[in-house]
C-alpha cells in the first residue's frame, strides 16, 4: 500500500514537473510569426533598418517617412506576433506621423532565443530609441510609443526619458499575475505549485530575470503623458491589470480609457473611429502642440 501511494505521489509530481516545464518553454519560446504584409503592402514606401542592441542582437525594423511631420511614433507588436501583424491596425498612425516599427528579439525577423516579456527587451527599445535620435530628419524631441500587450508592457519597464508621450493598450502587470492568469482554471491553491515550478524554471534557465520583468514596479519612473486602454471583457490580461498599473503611474497627464465589450486586440476593431480619433488626437497634442507638458523631476 505504501508503495503504491509513494508511486502515485511521484507521478503525480513527475507529471506536473512536465506540464509546467512545457508551459514554461512554450511561454518563452512561441511557434514564430513572420506576417508576409510589409508597409508597401499598404502603399507606403519605407526604410528597412536593422538594430544592434547591447548584447548583440540583430533587430529588424520599418522606418515609414511622414511628409508633414517632423513627430515621430514607435510602433510596437503583441505576444507572439511581430511588426507586420500590428501594422493594420495602426496604419492611421502613419497617416499623421513618421512610424518606427520594429521585431522585438525572438520574434518576427529579429535575432535571439528566447523571448523575457520585457526585461531584456529593453535593450530592444533602447537601440530603437538610439536609432530614432540619430537620424536627422525628424525632430528627436517629438517621439511617442505606441504599445499593445507585450510591447505596452515592455515600454514602461525601459521607460526610455527621450520618450514625450505613450499610448498603452492592454500592458501586463507581471509575469507572476499572467502565471496566475494562465493557470486560474485550477481551483483555489492547486495553481500554487505551477506557479512554483515555473519560477523555479526561471531562476534556473534565465538567471531569475523574468522576475523583474514588472510594468508596476518601473512604472513609477513615467512621467511624460500617458493614455492607457484595456478591453473590459479582455480574458488574456484581465483589466485590472492596466487599472493597477494606471493608479500606480505618477504622470500628471494620465487618462484611462476602459472599452465595453472588448475583449484582447478587440479595442481598436469594435471602436475605430473613436480610437483613432483619440490615440491621434493625443499626440498629436503631445508631440505636436504641447511639448512642455512632460514632468521629468523623480519622485522622493
Amino acid at each position: 500500500m505504501l508503495l503504491r501511494i509513494t508511486l502515485i505521489s511521484f507521478l503525480v509530481v513527475f507529471v506536473v514537473l512536465v506540464y509546467a516545464g512545457l508551459v514554461f518553454v512554450s511561454a518563452i519560446k512561441p511557434g514564430k510569426i513572420v506576417s508576409p504584409q510589409t508597409p508597401r503592402t499598404y502603399g507606403y514606401e519605407y526604410e528597412r533598418v536593422t538594430l544592434v542592441t547591447g548584447d548583440g542582437l540583430e533587430l529588424v525594423g520599418w522606418f515609414i517617412p511622414h511628409s508633414r511631420s517632423s513627430a515621430t511614433v514607435m510602433v510596437g507588436h503583441g505576444y507572439p506576433f511581430d511588426k507586420g501583424n500590428i501594422l493594420g491596425p495602426t496604419r492611421f498612425l502613419i497617416e499623421h506621423f513618421n512610424c518606427f516599427y520594429f521585431d522585438f528579439r525572438y520574434f518576427g525577423e529579429s535575432q535571439g532565443t528566447h523571448t523575457t516579456f520585457g526585461f531584456d527587451e529593453r535593450q530592444d527599445v533602447a537601440a530603437a530609441m538610439a536609432h530614432l535620435q540619430s537620424r536627422t530628419d525628424i525632430d528627436p524631441e517629438r517621439i511617442g510609443q505606441f504599445g499593445f500587450s507585450l510591447s505596452a508592457s515592455t515600454f514602461i519597464q525601459a521607460h526610455h526619458p527621450a520618450v514625450r508621450a505613450m499610448v498603452l493598450d492592454s500592458p501586463f502587470l507581471d509575469l507572476e499575475s499572467m502565471a496566475r492568469d494562465a493557470y486560474r482554471f485550477l481551483p483555489g491553491l492547486a495553481k500554487l505549485p505551477l506557479i512554483w515550478i515555473s519560477k523555479l524554471y526561471e531562476r534556473i534557465f534565465l538567471d531569475g530575470r523574468m522576475e523583474d520583468a514588472s510594468a508596476l514596479k518601473e512604472v513609477a519612473q513615467v512621467f511624460c503623458p500617458v493614455l492607457f486602454i484595456h478591453g473590459e471583457q479582455d480574458t488574456q490580461v484581465p483589466a485590472w491589470h492596466s487599472r493597477k498599473i494606471f493608479e500606480a503611474c505618477p504622470s500628471q497627464e494620465k487618462s484611462y480609457w476602459l472599452i465595453p465589450g472588448a475583449d484582447h486586440g478587440e479595442t481598436f476593431s469594435l471602436n475605430q473611429a473613436e480610437y483613432q480619433d483619440r490615440v491621434v488626437g493625443f499626440f498629436k497634442h503631445f508631440l505636436e502642440n504641447n511639448r512642455t507638458a512632460v514632468r521629468e523631476t523623480k519622485s522622493e
